[in-house]
């Protein structure tokens, strides 16, 4: 910053020198003060011209110098002089190009810490429109649907008129309006879309693209969009639907006809007749989901780099944290042991198979809550529009009889969960992460099973979020959630989280 003031006083300084030679006896030509002006106007009102070479620059300056000369019919002057006016202009150039290049670069920052675009999955549209042709070339080759939705992010009706940061209010001009516009909606389009869509930039507006979609289930996801819109930030965009191959060939077309139909028909003539591909948790569900969960999407996504450094750091915190804890956890667990084989008698610990990481079946350890011999609830069944089979966690009851008077203390304090630091230990689970299921892997459906891309944890962040959920899909939402912003800052605050919970009344 120190430069950057050193650079505006040098400038300023020039100019009352340069602007006050008449009276200092040096007579400059009006070709000389109208270029000074214009160059100046040009790189503040423009001043990615700051990063043109100076040479090409200053080639530039030199052509409208002699333009000004003409313009004004100016009388011959000396060569020397001739020289030295340009000289003067070669210095003026130099010191508005720093002064502009300085500003430009705050501008950035300023961006960068308003609209960070580190927490989304929006990518350029040279990347996207190569994406789009790919998957346009997929879908000829394979004789499938693709749906082109285009969004319209005009500011201009929008109520956003400030950004809110910690300690700062920050209030916004158009162009960072529609900046911040833009990129909410991406954000938006992220809470509806899988990790196979792609979300565009293009120019001020979006295009995302789904591919094995029709028109009815792409007219699905526009109503789900614009109410997510409406309801989170209180956007109300123009959307366009295109799909291949009815609407269009190629990837040009396909986006030219959304953009047309966007100008022209509300979302509301779209149908809703359910996505079929989407999960089992209705629209209302899915925005307290996101209201809830807001915390976690103002959080950045990860590098593939960045995450497989995570992936070693988080391995080798866990176990260096449960080693940590062991001198601690040891004498708690033989307390806990004895205190159940005096309450209940024997086993101490139940053992379950679950279902963890890549599909594979691990055995579980917890203390003994219920009875000996006591039958375990299995999942509950229901059934889709479509008919296939889903499953449902088992509703819990408040006074369920199977339940020792010692296992309701253990589980309303989490101390049954202790024995699986063991399978922490031995790399079956991690201390956060989806909460392991009982049922098989065959009892999945094919979108349930990206949940098993991570270890499964002690904690997770649905226990923390949406415990007494007992809807599979809805956890689901919350395990992509995590999956998609794992972190270490992510995990800690979990476990934070988690702790408070087990203080509150209803344990963790």
């Amino acid at each position: 910053m120190i430069q950057v003031r050193t650079s505006l006083i040098v400038t300023v300084a020039w100019f009352i020198v340069l602007f006050n030679a008449e009276r200092l006896g040096i007579g400059l030509s009006t070709a000389l003060y109208l270029t000074t002006i214009l160059t100046a106007a040009g790189l503040l009102f423009f001043p990615n011209f700051a990063h043109i070479r100076l040479p090409l620059g200053m080639l530039g300056v030199i052509g409208l110098y002699f333009g000004a000369a003409v313009l004004f019919n100016e009388r011959p002057i000396a060569l020397t002089w001739r020289l030295a006016e340009i000289g003067i202009l070669f210095i003026g150039f130099a010191m508005m190009r720093k002064v502009s290049q300085a500003l430009l670069d705050f501008e950035i920052a300023v961006q960068n810490f308003v609209i960070d675009v580190r927490n989304s999955r929006m990518i350029p549209y040279h990347e996207g429109q190569e994406r789009l042709m790919e998957e346009v070339q997929r879908a000829r080759r394979y004789e499938r649907p693709i749906a082109v939705i285009y969004v319209k992010c005009d500011p201009g009706d929008s109520k956003v008129t400030e950004i809110h940061k910690p300690a700062w209010d920050w209030r916004i001009d158009r162009a960072l309006k529609a900046q911040f516009v833009q990129l909410r909606l991406a954000q938006t389009a992220e809470l509806l879309t899988y990790k196979s869509d792609a979300i565009i930039k293009y120019s001020h507006d979006l295009v995302i693209t789904l591919p094995e979609t029709g028109f009815e289930d792409a007219g699905v996801f526009v109503q789900q969009f614009v109410r997510f819109a409406r309801d989170l930030h209180q956007l109300d965009p123009q959307i366009g639907i295109a799909v291949f191959p009815e609407d269009g060939l190629v990837a040009e077309d396909l986006i030219d006809c959304a953009k047309k139909r966007a100008e022209s028909l509300p979302p509301d003539l779209y149908p809703d007749t359910g996505r079929s591909s989407d999960v089992m948790v209705n629209t209302d569900q899915r925005l307290q989901i996101e209201r809830n969960a807001a915390w976690v999407n103002r959080m950045a996504y990860q590098s593939p780099s960045a995450r497989a450094i995570y992936n070693f750091l988080k391995r080798a915190f866990e176990v260096l944290l449960v080693l940590a804890v062991m001198p601690i956890a040891l004498p708690l667990m033989g307390l806990v042991a004895l205190l159940i084989y005096l309450d209940d008698g024997a086993p101490i610990l139940y053992f379950q198979p679950r279902t963890g990481y890549r599909g594979k079946r691990f055995q579980i350890y917890k203390f003994r809550t219920m009875r000996a011999g006591a039958p375990s609830q299995p999942a509950q069944q229901v059934r889709d529009a479509n008919g296939k089979i889903r499953y449902l966690w088992p509703e819990k009851t408040h006074h369920d009889p199977r339940i020792t008077k010692l296992g309701r203390i253990l589980r309303k304090t989490s101390l049954d969960e202790l024995p699986q630091l063991l399978n922490v230990l031995k790399g079956d689970m991690s201390l956060v992460g989806p909460r392991p299921t009982s049922w098989d892997l065959d009892k999945y459906t094919l979108q349930q099973t990206e949940r098993l891309m991570v270890r499964p944890g002690i904690t997770g962040l649905w226990q923390v979020c949406s415990r007494e959920s007992t809807n599979f899909d809805e956890r689901l939402l919350w395990d992509l959630k995590y999956i998609d912003k794992m972190s270490l800052s992510l995990d800690l605050q979990i476990i934070f989280r988690t702790v408070g919970q087990v203080f509150k009344k209803g344990g963790a």
